[in-house]
């Protein structure tokens, strides 16, 4: 099945839960913020995140009311835009006023409901500070704090290799949904399979937990394990910046 079998509102109802389980992990980082600009979530991100300190989240918005928001306001000048799209080609919009596609995510979704069984024994619930500031000192793109712990909806998972945690990753509680987001495989653990097989239990114990389906975003490099996996992708995130800004 593609994203084309699919009724429209299935797919903003995953566009929703996926951009709210995003904003609940980034609105546990310290300095982190976000109001509402015309309708538009504006967010200041508390830590670097590719170079990015303030975002307008449109999501499905029309880019040209997206523009006359940031004419209006020039401090957003410098703010990036995230903007879902159904279309392989970038925003003609947007490039004509001068942004440039830096980033695209595939939003992504299976069906776990018949994937239930028993729980790999390797791959465990991290509950205790010690064990988040471990694994938080060990992954090298810093998206595990601590404050995790203080949102019971949040889980955080690793897959353990010698008492190593290789692989990791954030699962997101909502319903018949579970969002599974910053998957990670320290690196000289990649490329031997670790990915898959803490994906594959992730899945389980979703199953298990009574939900239906997994939502997550991909970026090109994460794309090939999902397909392979089975997922379908919905649609594209995707996040622009103006030509003009210096390179970060």
């Amino acid at each position: 099945m593609t994203a084309g079998d699919l009724h429209e509102d299935e797919v903003r109802q995953a566009e929703r839960v996926y951009s709210a389980a995003y904003l609940r992990l980034e609105a546990a980082v310290p300095g982190f913020s976000v109001d509402l600009i015309d309708s538009v979530p504006h967010i200041h991100y508390g830590r670097p995140k590719a170079g990015l300190s303030q975002e307008l989240y449109a999501g499905d918005i029309p880019s040209a009311v997206v523009l006359d928001i940031i004419a209006r306001h020039p401090d957003l000048a410098s703010a990036f835009v995230a903007i879902n799209s159904r279309d392989d080609d970038s925003d003609a919009v947007l490039v004509a006023a001068g942004y440039i596609r830096i980033i695209r995510n595939y939003l992504m979704r299976l069906d776990v409901s018949a994937l239930g069984g028993r729980p790999d024994s390797q791959i465990v619930r991290l509950s205790t500070l010690a064990e988040i500031e471990r694994l938080a000192a060990m992954r090298e793109d810093g998206r595990i704090i601590p404050g995790y712990l203080d949102d019971s909806a949040l889980s955080c998972f690793a897959l353990m290799a010698d008492n190593v945690p290789v692989a990791s990753a954030i699962v997101v509680g909502d319903g018949d949904t579970s969002v599974i987001e910053y998957v990670h495989t320290l690196e000289r653990y990649r490329r031997l399979g670790y990915g898959r097989w803490l994906m594959r239990g992730l899945q389980r114990l979703i199953a298990n937990e009574g939900a239906r389906w997994v939502v997550l975003s991909s970026n090109e490099r994460g794309r090939s394990l999902y397909d392979a996996l089975g997922y379908q992708r919905l649609s594209y995130e995707d996040i622009y910046r103006r030509q003009d800004l210096p390179s970060n």
